[in-house]
């Protein structure tokens, strides 16, 4: 037999079932007490300190004062975040420990509050970034706060020439090549290195001195001098040495001269010229038309910050309708931590948040997606419960009217138009609003969600689905040239270049193919392929070979120990369910064969020895770390789910994993909504609490860029379990031929 069938003992799998069950229906509870009112699920979205830091440099800039309880909520969170050393982290427990850029933003940020430097936060903080080499040695975002407020000047950031909007998405070096959420940003960065503001600190005891002093504590042995002239600003160089960037990257050494040319002759001549007024019009077109009703833009906070700093330098008032909705808009993303521990000590090892952050971002469909599938597939468990399954059916049918209203169909709105002209629109985005850039994971995971809740809208199979082909042809469309999908745009292959630029020193320009998205991909089309027939000759050939190309991209990118790497979740793990769930669809091709038994067995290896899987953000730079890192509760999840498209439920590696997260869940009679909030939130469960579960994890396994954002997504710790647990029900039934209700009655 081949060996991935083999099952394993049967000794013992009665009571696991039993206990599976009750875990996942104790979850179901769970995920009812904490949905909106209109059918949605959200969670907090957690991250590093240096979105809210931002924020506060926003507000400074504009000459908003930071007082009272704002103030003290804003202190009690970066209190409650800072690292024993005195450092802050990328994310709690962190690989690598703390992060000088961020340790220096959040310390900066503190000041601005008020906070005296000789606070033994204050202290520890100053020590640590001394250790790690001073302010000398932040990335080239941290010195852009720095020249802001007049502490380093402006030469010590890499050029940024205006006329780089001016270029055509023809050329290969033009905006739409980057990565939606660095062209977002970048647009805004352009105007703003045009004016080079100086903004005055606040006005206090530590700000009386000259802003070239502010920081003087945080200065390391390699600083430069301070110039002769004090009103003027320490110049810190940016350049890498030319021998070693000769040989290691050629490209980036051509960007570098390129650099010094704008830097000492170019910007002052491109300056005078009619074209640079024109760039800084079409900079502030874009972005103005950007903005969605709501004050967003971009969909992240970062991208939103710069663009409110750019109206106010072109004249905006900060009572302007642009500035002020967008104002409301990082209002209505910031989240609160309240004690909810009743005096009670934390957990040691634990860090307890505290306070009021900025978001990154929100993920609201993405939350509400996942959430609904976990749902159907526990729903599929109950089906012989009646009452149960009616009430799990009502609540999935109103998340997906939900995730329907969300449909993004305009014709004349998205930057990926620009590249995919012709294209019909018809996409999700991640956000609760994104009309101008939608996302193909997300548009993916709907297909896949609506597709599965065909089941229990009670209508004729394969009725009404004009909306799920649609929005399967969109993702269909965004493949790019080397057979894979990114997550927001589609690419001709010289998205590189920009890595390359001098101001890009966090290798995060691009939206290049990757494996997660790819197998999610892989995985709409097989699910749509055999749930719906379609009659469209035209889109079944081009899906055909939409589908070989996937699969050749997952056969180039598979590791040879078997994994693939992610973009978006940590790290082999994400990329490994992802590709084998889309791989299990076309498992009779023999390359896929192989592929799919390598991924098995290299999961099946890498499996901790409690039974569950863990990996964390050091796989992204050394991949023999791959797979290796506590167990937790979403990661476990994504080994399962991988594992049970392919494996027997009763395979011993498999029944180890669901008894890690059965033993893992937290049962409680607490309302579950208690730790925390989004600001003015007023929500609160009506009724009576019952027992419900979930799961704790403090690790952060989503991801902003590798190695450099860390993203923790509150609702991963709840509903991948769920999902996990479910299709391990449903694959015992389907193996044994037994109903849940069956087994209650034997």
């Amino acid at each position: 037999m081949d060996p991935i069938h083999e099952k394993g003992p049967p000794g013992g799998k009665d009571s696991l079932r039993g206990e599976a069950f009750r875990a996942v229906r104790l979850a179901a509870q769970h995920a009812k007490m904490i949905v909106h009112a209109d059918g949605h699920w959200a969670g907090p979205l957690l991250s590093d300190p240096t979105f809210t830091t931002q924020y506060i440099f926003t507000l400074i800039s504009l000459g908003q004062p930071i007082q009272g309880s704002d103030r003290k909520a804003h202190i009690d969170y970066f209190l409650s975040t800072q690292e024993p050393d005195g450092s802050w982290a990328l994310a709690p427990q962190y690989p690598y420990g703390g992060n000088l850029s961020v340790t220096v933003e959040t310390y900066l940020a503190l000041k601005m509050l008020g906070l005296d430097p000789a606070h033994a936060v204050m202290r520890n903080a100053q020590k640590w970034i001394l250790q790690n080499g001073g302010l000398e040695k932040v990335r080239n975002t941290t010195r852009l706060f720095l020249a802001m407020f007049g502490i380093i000047s402006w030469s010590s950031i890499p050029q940024l020439p205006l006329e780089l909007v001016l270029l055509p998405p023809w050329f290969p070096i033009n905006l739409f090549q980057t990565a939606m959420w660095i062209r977002t940003t970048i647009v805004a960065l352009l105007v703003l290195r045009s004016h080079e503001p100086v903004y005055q600190l606040p006005v206090g005891d530590s700000a009386t001195s000259s802003p070239t002093s502010y920081l003087d504590e945080l200065w390391g042995d390699k600083a430069p001098s301070p110039p002769t002239n004090k009103r003027a600003a320490r110049h810190l160089p940016y350049t890498r040495p030319v021998i070693p960037l000769l040989f290691s990257n050629p490209v980036a050494l051509i960007f570098q001269l390129v650099d010094l040319l704008l830097l000492y002759f170019l910007a002052p001549i491109l300056s005078r010229l009619p074209t640079h007024q024109m760039a800084i019009d079409k900079c502030m077109n874009y972005m103005i038309t950007r903005q969605e009703p709501e004050g967003m833009y971009g969909g992240f906070t970062i991208c939103l910050c710069f663009y409110i700093q750019c109206l106010a330098l072109e004249g905006y008032p900060v009572s302007s309708h642009e500035i002020q909705s967008g104002l409301q808009a990082l209002h209505d993303n910031m989240w609160e931590w309240f004690d909810d521990d009743n005096g009670k000590e934390k957990t040691p090892g634990k860090r307890k948040d505290k306070g009021r952050y900025l978001q990154a971002s929100t993920s609201p469909i993405w939350d509400t997606l996942f959430m609904s599938r976990a749902l159907l597939d526990y729903r599929q468990t109950v089906a012989s419960f009646k009452a149960e399954a009616d009430d799990i059916s009502g609540l999935v049918k109103n998340a997906i009217g939900w995730i329907r209203s969300k449909e993004i169909r305009e014709r004349d709105i998205g930057d990926w138009q620009v590249l995919r002209p012709g294209v019909e629109p018809a996409s999700y985005s991640f956000e609760y609003v994104n009309r101008w850039f939608p996302d193909v994971d997300d548009t993916a995971v709907a297909v896949l969600a609506l597709l599965e809740a065909e089941k229990i809208q009670g209508e004729r199979p394969g009725a009404g689905t004009e909306h799920i082909i649609r929005a399967a042809k969109w993702c269909v469309a965004m493949q790019n040239s080397d057979g894979g999908w990114a997550a927001f745009d589609s690419s001709d292959g010289t998205a590189w270049l920009w890595n390359s630029i001098v101001f890009s020193d966090m290798d995060c320009m691009c939206d290049p193919s990757c494996p997660d998205v790819t197998g999610r991909c892989l995985e709409m089309m097989g699910l749509l392929k055999k749930s719906l027939t379609i009659e469209d000759d035209h889109f079944n050939a081009t899906m055909d070979i939409a589908v070989q190309k996937g699969i050749d991209y997952l056969w180039k990118t598979q590791a040879e120990f078997g994994g693939w790497w992610a973009r978006w979740g940590i790290n082999y793990l994400y990329g490994t369910n992802n590709a084998l769930s889309g791989l299990y669809y076309f498992q009779e091709l023999p390359c896929v064969k192989e592929m799919i038994l390598k991924a098995v067995h290299w999961l099946e290896s890498v499996q901790n020895a409690d039974g569950g899987w863990g990996e964390q953000d050091d796989s992204f730079l050394d991949p023999s770390l791959a797979g290796k890192g506590p167990s937790t509760p979403s990661q476990t999840a994504w080994a399962l789910m991988g594992l049970l498209k392919h494996v027997s439920p009763t395979r011993d590696s498999v029944m180890k994993g669901v008894k890690w997260l059965v033993k893992n869940q937290k049962v409680s009679t607490r309302s579950p909504i208690l730790g925390g909030r989004l600001v003015d939130e007023n929500r609160e469960i009506k009724g009576v609490v019952t027992e419900h579960g979930t799961w704790e994890q403090e690790i952060y396994t989503g991801v902003g860029h590798p190695n450099q954002i860390c993203f923790g997504y509150d609702m991963y710790r709840h509903y991948y379990p769920t999902l996990a647990l479910a299709r391990y029900l449903n694959a015992l039934e389907a193996e044994n031929g037994i109903g849940e209700k069956e087994r209650c009655e034997k």
